[in-house]
């Protein structure tokens, strides 16, 4: 493994924490403001992290 495969491993392991700690913790409730910051901004690197796999697999 080089260190780009590290850093893909890590954003990989962090998008699917902070999925799982914020969205599904979330999904069945009325959010407080911080819950509410938490949620965008792990959809927010979730949605970062498509961009940039999108980016790389359609590399020329």
């Amino acid at each position: 493994m080089n260190n780009q495969d590290d850093k893909i491993s890590v954003k990989l392991y962090m998008a699917d924490l902070c999925y799982n700690q914020c969205v599904k913790s979330y999904m069945e409730k009325i959010l407080t403001p911080f819950e509410k910051e938490c949620m965008m901004k792990c959809l927010e690197n979730i949605q970062g992290l498509r961009i940039e796999f999108y980016n790389a697999f359609n590399k020329s």
